[in-house]
C-alpha cells in the first residue's frame, strides 16, 4: 500500500465504503456475512452528531443520515499483509463486488 506524499506519521487505520440497498438492514447483513468470513469490520458512524442529544438540533440532512445508514469501516491498517489484504478484498468481492461510482467505492448487495 502506498502512502500520500508527505504521510508520515501518519496511520490508515479503515477504509470506509458505502453498501447501498435498503440502508442499515443491507449494511448490517454484508457486515455479518464479512465477519462470518473473518473481516473484522464495523459502522464507522453509529449517529450522526446531529441527531445526539448534546447537538440536536432541527436540521434535516438527509446525505448524512443516508451515508451514517450505508457506511461500514473495512480494517487497513500497517499490520495487515498482502494476504490479509486480499482475503480482504475477496470476501467483499465474493458478496457482490465493489462498483466504482466515482471516487467512493461501493458495494452492491
Amino acid at each position: 500500500m502506498r502512502t500520500p506524499d508527505g504521510g508520515d506519521g501518519h496511520t490508515y487505520q479503515q477504509y470506509v465504503v458505502r453498501v447501498p440497498g435498503n440502508g442499515r438492514p443491507d449494511r448490517d447483513a454484508f457486515a455479518r456475512a464479512l465477519r462470518a468470513k473473518g473481516v473484522d469490520c464495523r459502522v464507522p458512524v453509529k449517529t450522526p452528531v446531529h441527531r445526539l442529544p448534546e447537538f440536536r438540533r432541527c436540521l434535516s440532512l438527509p446525505e448524512t443520515e443516508r451515508a451514517a445508514e450505508e457506511t461500514l469501516a473495512l480494517p487497513v491498517d500497517a499490520s495487515l499483509t498482502r494476504r490479509d489484504m486480499q482475503r480482504i478484498v475477496s470476501a467483499c468481492n465474493a458478496l457482490g463486488g465493489p462498483i466504482a461510482v466515482g471516487s467512493t467505492t461501493v458495494f452492491g448487495v
